[in-house]
């Protein structure tokens, strides 16, 4: 009883935080702050201001800059709070580390400690 109960909360925390990325159907999420290496705040360029991520639950993203569109798929691992984003015709995975998760804000660190925060666009 005691391993259903684990895997009935478990269920649930991965559903809770697959719908605080992409809501009921989507989110439409724009970067807020971003936070180098060496802990030092960038300043986000004109172009920058303006990116928008949106996370569909069936498993898909969007990417829109001012510069370039694209497109993949996405994964959240609750337990390892790892986020993984597949580009469409990219052979490379970015992957962040989920340091804080809500339904209006993410906040997601690189391999090299760099950080991204985002908000979700109401």
């Amino acid at each position: 009883m005691l391993i259903a109960l684990m895997l009935t909360v478990s269920a649930c925390d991965k559903k809770a935080a697959t719908n605080d990325i992409a809501g009921s159907s989507s989110k439409t999420w724009k970067v807020e702050k971003l936070v180098n290496a060496n802990g030092n705040r960038e300043k986000l360029g004109r172009d920058q201001q303006d990116d928008r991520m949106q996370f569909y639950t069936d498993g898909t993203f969007t990417a829109n800059s001012s510069e370039e569109h694209g497109r993949g798929t996405w994964q959240y691992d609750a337990g390892k709070k790892a986020l993984s984003l597949q580009f469409e015709n990219a052979n490379v995975t970015q992957n962040y580390e989920v340091v804080d998760l809500s339904s209006k804000r993410m906040r997601l660190r690189t391999g090299d400690g760099s950080e991204m925060l985002m908000e979700a666009m109401e």
